[in-house]
């Protein structure tokens, strides 16, 4: 709520125009691309310069001044009095020094090879009344600088008026520009303290770690770029290219969160480019010359497309997987590219955002989408705790009753057989031939325990899985599965496939239950089981022909407690689990890291 009650204050005042205007600088006026500080003389003669609009971009004039400096000289004449007399510039980017006939009255930022910027602050320079040439004509130069984003005298408006005037309504769009700033950096701070809470209380997943580090590097460049900062005077040169190089690796941090979150395993290639980040935030914060930046820049503006591209990428696949929290994820990542897309058509028209970035606000949908979603996760998580528990114990109790059910049942039964035949041999009451047949059957009835008794041992825990690899005992039970079924099971992957035997338990028991809920609900008469190892990853398929199932239906009614046991169990192994399920059949995917 503070940050739309500043945005809404912000909107109002910028969208105010001044009344304190009495010279309108506004029009048609002299400009030259490069560097020449002869150029604030107003003896040296411009003719030749091109003319361009004012207030108005470079970028939507098609200029691009290298390096990246150029010059207005605008022409007015005074002939009312003006007590205390000013000139505003409105916003520029991004630095600035401003000359009246020859001589400097103000500037905003440092130029230069080591550079500093500020492209919010409001440009308000007293004139000292001895320079100006009353009842003739006046030449302001203005030096610009613009290092990044649009560049050029921006924002309106551009004029000459009474300074006290001028200055309060000054005070007013900064104002609101600081009230954003603040309710950002309140937000951000937050969402840091929830992630710092998180931590605390054990919840480590490595995706909260890299939104935590997210939100911390952006904390950063929210306060030393912002305009309270600029004013305290310490924004120099090296504060700049801290700021600089904190943006460069903001991109990286923001996909590996986006990655983590989507459970996408395949990060090889943004291995590649994480020491291409790294290298161009040592380059961003050592002393070298602009140019050099510059290019550094250039580099860093195509990877933040490549990186953007890549997490709207795997942000709709995870929204396609049906994964959980993916809808608010691709909101966040889509409200960013949103911002800068804007944030680029804005160079064409820089008047329709006033002093505010549109990819500011992309960002704030972006940090609310991301937080939503941790939260949200958070107490999914818990609630399927609870109901996963209170399942769970349900679950121990009918395993119990069934225990005691075919133990009452089987060997209970064969027992009371065995103790009934050993009594008959006692009394000594049969012929040779008759105790014969006796002994011969309580044989059975024994070796029928033992089976019994092997069986149920097996279900509780095979021996098979400290003997043999994970293919071998997927096949050992998928024969026994079609002994006793019918059901016709294929299993195909490399015979020395094995993993250790903590994940190897859970992987049995998730496909264990995927067997019973192929015999409980399929109705299919073959089942294919796929196992791959790639070496970091290992692959398992489950695929049915059965008539399927509603996924969201079955989870919905609560009659998904095995589907549930699946998924808690391959998430405890930091693997992925899916189930496509259509007419034609079931398939039960998992995605598990080998090492």
């Amino acid at each position: 709520m503070k940050i739309i009650l500043a945005a809404s204050i912000f909107f109002t005042i910028i969208s105010t125009p001044l009344h304190a205007c009495q010279i309108s600088l506004e029009g048609i006026h002299s400009f030259s691309c490069g560097d020449d500080l002869q150029w604030a003389d107003p003896e040296f003669d411009d003719k030749n310069w091109m003319q361009i609009d004012v207030p108005a971009s470079w970028q939507s004039q098609g200029l691009n001044p290298l390096p990246h400096i150029g010059w207005y000289r605008i022409r007015f004449f005074v002939s009312a009095e003006i007590t205390h007399p000013a000139v505003v510039l409105g916003r520029i980017g991004n630095a600035d020094e401003v000359f009246l006939n020859g001589t400097k009255i103000g500037g905003e930022g440092i130029i230069g090879e080591y550079f500093s910027e500020m492209e919010y602050k409001v440009r308000l320079y007293r004139i000292p009344k001895e320079l100006l040439r009353p009842d003739a004509h006046n030449l302001l130069a203005v030096r610009v600088m613009n290092t990044y984003r649009t560049g050029g005298i921006l924002g309106e408006p551009v004029c000459i008026g009474d300074y006290g005037n001028l200055l309060e309504e000054k005070f007013q769009r900064e104002f609101a520009r600081k009230s954003l700033e603040i309710a950002i950096l309140v937000f951000l701070c937050i969402s840091f303290s929830v992630c710092m809470m998180l931590h605390i209380l054990s919840v480590r997943d490595i995706e909260y770690r890299y939104f935590g580090v997210f939100i911390f590097i952006y904390v950063l460049i929210c306060s030393f770029d912002s305009l309270l900062f600029y004013e305290t005077g310490l924004k120099t040169p090296f504060v700049q290219r801290i700021i600089n190089s904190s943006l460069a690796i903001l991109p990286l941090t923001a996909l590996m969160f986006v990655l983590h979150f989507s459970k996408e395993r395949n990060f090889l290639w943004v291995k590649c480019l994480a020491p291409i980040f790294a290298i161009i935030f040592v380059g961003l914060i050592l002393p070298f010359q602009y140019p050099f930046h510059l290019k550094l820049i250039e580099i860093w503006s195509f990877l933040l497309l490549l990186t953007a591209m890549s997490g709207l990428f795997f942000s709709i696949k995870a929204y396609i997987r049906k994964l959980n929290e993916s809808a608010p994820v691709l909101v966040g990542i889509a409200g960013l590219i949103i911002g800068g897309i804007i944030e680029t058509i804005e160079m064409i028209r820089p008047r329709w955002f006033g002093t505010a970035a549109p990819v500011d606000y992309g960002m704030i949908v972006f940090l609310f989408s991301m937080m939503y979603a941790l939260v949200a996760r958070h107490s999914r998580i818990r609630k399927e705790l609870r109901f996963l528990s209170g399942r769970i114990l349900e679950s121990h109790e009918q395993e119990r009753k069934r225990l005691s059910r075919e133990l009452h049942d089987g060997i209970g039964q064969s027992l009371l057989a065995i103790r009934l035949h050993l009594q008959m041999i006692h009394a000594k009451t049969f012929k040779p031939d008759v105790e014969k047949e006796i002994l011969f059957s309580l044989i059975s009835e024994i070796s029928h325990t033992v089976e019994e008794l092997r069986r149920m041992a097996m279900d509780l825990r095979p021996a098979t899985l400290e003997k043999f690899s994970l293919i071998e005992v997927f096949g050992w039970y998928a024969r026994k599965f079609t002994e006793k079924t019918g059901i016709v099971v294929n299993v195909r992957g490399c015979e020395m496939t094995d993993v250790a035997l903590n994940v190897k338990d859970h992987l049995y028991r998730i496909y264990q239950e995927a067997f019973t809920n192929i015999v409980k609900h399929a109705d299919a008469t073959r089942v294919d089981v796929l196992v791959e190892n790639t070496g970091k990853f290992l692959y398992i398929d489950i695929a049915d022909n059965g008539h399927g199932f509603n996924l969201s239906e079955a989870m919905k009614h609560n009659s998904g407690l095995g589907l549930s046991t699946m998924k808690e169990r391959t998430e405890l192994l930091d693997g992925g689990f899916h189930i496509r399920s259509s007419e034609k059949g079931t398939t039960v995917h998992m995605q598990i890291p080998s090492a």
